[in-house]
């Protein structure tokens, strides 16, 4: 989601934009090892826990900040796409349409929001 309620188009995703990610303010969620992270929408109690494995945890990693004080930064974009591919040795355009559609599925379901950059 939008930090305006709304959730984010394909046409969004698809621009050339610069964004930021961030963890929802109602996402709980459980690193349970470096390989599995479970979220869970708490605004939307009926739906299920999400299970996020391999890469799809480590992307969530790249969200989560560095203590309980700054659990949810604002991450941009370009910065998780860096990380990734330095912990995969491949280059951020290989990945960056397969990690955008994943955040953008994450943000469908309420998990994170993003913001555009002025």
């Amino acid at each position: 989601m939008t930090p305006d309620g709304t959730a984010p188009t394909q046409d969004v995703v698809a621009g050339g934009a610069s964004r930021s990610w961030r963890i929802c303010d109602h996402t709980a969620f459980v690193v349970s090892s470096p390989e599995r992270v479970v979220v869970y929408n708490l605004d939307d109690p009926r739906t299920q826990p999400l299970a996020l494995l391999g890469t799809g945890a480590a992307i969530w990693q790249c969200l989560i900040g560095p203590d309980d004080e700054h659990l949810r930064p604002w991450c941009p974009e370009m910065d998780v796409l860096s990380d990734l591919a330095g912990a995969y040795q491949t280059s951020s355009e290989a990945i960056a349409p397969d990690v955008t559609a994943l955040l953008a599925q994450l943000a469908d379901g309420g998990y994170v929001e993003f913001a555009l950059a002025d």
